[in-house]
């Protein structure tokens, strides 16, 4: 994936920085020490402009073994400069 639009297939919803910040900080503890340290780069990386998308696939795609969930951050031209996947088939 490189665009945002590339995940027209997706349910796509842009998320509130802060919220995961919060929600990061009050889960973490059940996470294991390596997704600690990916979500805390993930989170604190950011650019100015960027913004994270949460993504999940389509229930047909799920059925279908071909699903995923995760989050993206994309930058003011529509370009995703990284992912972070949690769930896939």
């Amino acid at each position: 994936m490189k665009n945002l639009s590339e995940l027209e297939n997706y349910h796509t919803t842009e998320c509130n920085l802060d919220e995961m910040r919060e929600h990061f900080s009050s889960n973490s503890s059940s996470l294991p020490e390596h997704r600690r340290k990916e979500w805390a780069a993930f989170l604190s990386d950011l650019a100015d402009g960027e913004v994270i998308w949460h993504f999940e696939a389509d229930a047909e795609d799920w059925d279908r073994g071909l699903g995923a969930e995760g989050y993206i951050v994309v930058n003011a031209t529509g370009q995703i400069t990284r992912h972070l996947v949690t769930k896939i088939n």
